[in-house]
């Protein structure tokens, strides 16, 4: 039978109805009505003061307008819904923010301070998601708060299969392809290219990251602000790519996924939030900031065509079958949602 429960909606960007329009689909198609949406950030805005500003009008339209189980789902935000949950803890302690991938890594903070007090009241009142069973734990044991508060939801696909299925040519091109932004290792990436000369890599990033790669090689080429379906296209015809992180907790992950689905194996730091989505058969992983051990490891790669080809296959099996949009959207419905 069909729901009427209310829903709100909480992204970092404003371009959400656009990137994530198949959760808009889902939601109506099963009765949720959707109250408002709202966002931290226009795409390409760099203005902490704004967004802050936006974050306490949202504070404020919720505390006033919200009703008790009404849902609450921020989407890739990780200060946003703190900040919420901070308030509902003084405000509104009946409701709750759903914090849907954005794992923030709390691993440095120390127990028993005014940062860990505050942390720990904001997340009291967040139903918070992780990649991994191992970054939940550490998410109970540092805030010492009850297992409810934390499930393991990896991230689907980002974006839903019928657009990645546009990229029909998906023509090996022989170049190494890293891209994105969140927790991106530029030093590393920089450093992994100049020790592989006779290689190229193309990295598609936005202006704000291109500005902070320095010392480029010769063989690096660096495309900025390219559309969804440039992005992509690059993905595709790439021979594998190389995400490095700056992270041991999370990132990349999008970015990874998608070129899964593409066909094509990713090369990346061995972080903690991996481990909820592939196995070492599905990706391969490097050290931190470990330049030879990525160079080494993409040349062996590179001059093993049916290699790089059965780690994508397999990575390629493991999206299809366990990172379906469908089987995310259920579980979230039915493991998040109830809680509320």
């Amino acid at each position: 039978m069909a729901t009427t429960k209310r829903i709100y909606l909480m992204n970092a960007y404003n371009t959400f109805k656009q990137t994530d329009k198949y959760l808009y689909d889902m939601l109506e198609a099963d009765g949720y009505r959707i109250m408002k949406t709202f966002w931290c950030n226009r795409r390409g805005e760099n203005s902490k003061i704004k967004c802050n500003l936006r974050i306490l009008y949202i504070i404020a339209y919720l505390v006033f307008r919200a009703k008790r189980h009404d849902i609450i789902l921020s989407w890739d935000s990780d200060d946003m819904p703190k900040k919420i949950g901070f308030a509902f803890s003084i405000f509104r302690p009946d409701l709750y923010v759903i914090k849907y991938n954005s794992p923030a890594d709390l691993r440095g903070m120390k127990k028993h301070t005014f940062k860990w007090w505050c942390f720990r009241k904001a997340y009291s009142h967040i139903i918070n998601t992780t990649s991994a069973i191992e970054q939940s734990n550490l998410y109970k044991a540092i805030l010492e708060l009850p297992s409810w508060h934390f499930h393991v939801l990896p991230d689907s696909l980002k974006n839903h299969p019928k657009m990645l299925d546009k990229i029909t040519d998906r023509t090996d091109k022989g170049y190494i392809f890293s891209g994105g932004g969140a927790a991106r290792d530029w030093k590393t990436l920089m450093k992994t290219a100049c020790l592989l000369p006779q290689y190229k890599f193309k990295v598609a990033t936005n202006e704000k990251n291109a500005k902070l790669i320095t010392d480029k090689p010769d063989n690096v080429e660096i495309i900025t602000n390219a559309n969804y379906h440039d992005f992509n296209q690059l993905v595709a015809n790439s021979s594998l790519l190389f995400i490095p992180l700056t992270s041991t907790w999370q990132g990349g992950v999008t970015v990874i996924n998608d070129a899964a689905y593409l066909g094509k194996m990713s090369v990346t730091t061995d972080f903690l939030g991996i481990h909820g989505y592939y196995n070492y058969e599905e990706i391969v992983t490097v050290e931190q900031g470990n330049a030879k051990e990525a160079a080494d490891k993409i040349k062996s790669l590179m001059e093993n065509t049916s290699l790089r080809e059965s780690i994508a296959q397999r990575a390629k099996n493991k999206v299809k079958k366990d990172f379906r949009i469908e089987i995310f959207y259920n579980l979230m419905k039915s493991e998040l949602f109830t809680l509320v």
